[in-house]
């Protein structure tokens, strides 16, 4: 049998690539609510559900708004709006295959704004160059779809993405684990609000891009980027070692700084307060930060992707749920322990970034 592939364009793979109609739109679903579920760009559910339907059956999908080029096969009677696609295949070729295989060519070809790793995302394809994409096809010796190993190939990835979900649980266990850390056996604690910590602030808005451009220099300056900096200044509003957090995009994530730095108005600080004595950052941080992220608002996508949210400092300032925090006999807080407890979190994080690595190394995995 041969085991010969092929680079082939949609088009040659499939008798036609239909857009959904523009007119389903929430309205229309209020005016002709139903059964049968309309899709639109989002993956996890549908824009909402009227009393027709123009597919019934198993297709594959593909969405050509927000988070282009992601693959949605539906085995059901449905509809989808204009922002994604049905593809209606040539006999020979497997939607099961093609949703492996494609999916990553897609997303490589989409255009407009990606945002931060793949988040804070809108992006767009065309039916036009969905069906220009060349994607791998396996051929019999007589230059016919092979169908077999197709299904075999399809087979081989589904098991990737088995071991994927296995990973991914783990991490989600992980969580939990860490949850626990602050409840360890023998240790006092004192529940605090954060603002008995700390004052909440946000940055300045005079950061932008053209105000860096004009003021080149040395000095960190932080956005909402929880990875890194946004450019570097001649001017510093901050000279220390502080906790931030992202206020827009991936809003709640926290970093720590120290010396001299500035943050734009997509962050904000966390500034010290009075009895805020003989506390760990990297302690706090790993206590506050899941808070902070239980708080935020705004659109937060597929399974945390395509997010952008918000916390600002004014909805910090109303928060009512506390922390806790490690005490020694006499009520003080126990920054010996907050170190401890801060080493136990960064253990858990070093192993979930393994398990990620790996995770992502599953992603890459290409099959011949």
């Amino acid at each position: 049998m041969s085991r010969r592939l092929e680079q082939l364009k949609f088009s040659e793979i499939c008798e036609n690539l239909s857009r959904g109609k523009s007119i389903y739109t929430k309205t229309y679903c209020r005016n002709n609510h139903g059964a049968y579920p309309v899709y639109s760009a989002t993956n996890n559910a549908p824009l909402g559900n009227i009393n027709t339907y123009d597919y019934n059956g198993r297709f594959l999908t593909i969405s050509i708004n927000g988070l282009a080029g992601k693959i949605t096969i539906f085995d059901e009677k449905f509809s989808t709006n204009a922002d994604r696609v049905v593809m209606l295949p040539k006999e020979g070729i497997s939607i099961d295959y093609i949703r492996h295989v494609a999916e990553p060519i897609l997303r490589n070809s989409v255009k407009g704004r990606k945002g931060d790793l793949g988040k804070n995302e809108f992006t767009k394809l065309t039916p036009t160059m969905i069906l220009n994409t060349y994607v791998p096809i396996p051929l019999n010796d007589d230059n016919s779809f092979n169908y077999e190993r197709q299904c075999e190939l399809a087979s081989i990835y589904n098991n990737i993405e088995q071991q994927k979900k296995i990973l991914l649980d783990k991490l989600d266990i992980l969580s939990d684990i860490s949850v626990l850390i602050d409840k360890k056996d023998g240790v006092s604690f004192k529940k605090v609000l954060p603002s008995e910590l700390f004052i909440p602030k946000n940055g300045n808005s005079k950061y932008t891009k053209e105000y860096c451009k004009n003021h080149k220099g040395n000095i960190p300056l932080f956005s909402g980027n929880t990875d890194g900096m946004f450019d570097k200044i001649d001017s510093y509003d901050y000279d220390g070692e502080y906790l931030t957090w992202a206020k827009d995009g991936l809003a709640g994530y926290m970093m720590i700084h120290s010396g001299k730095f500035a943050l734009t108005g997509h962050r904000g600080i966390l500034i010290p307060t009075d009895i805020c004595q003989n506390i760990n950052l990297k302690y706090i941080k790993y206590v506050l930060e899941p808070l902070f992220r239980a708080h935020k608002k705004g659109r937060e996508g597929d399974l945390g992707k395509n997010e952008y949210t918000t916390l600002n400092s004014d909805m910090i300032k109303k928060m009512t749920e506390t922390i806790p925090i490690p005490i020694k006999d006499d009520g003080s807080f126990d920054i010996k322990m907050q170190k401890e407890l801060a080493s136990k979190y960064e253990q858990i994080d070093e192993i979930k970034t393994e398990l990620a690595q790996r995770i992502i190394s599953l992603t890459d995995i290409t099959i011949n």
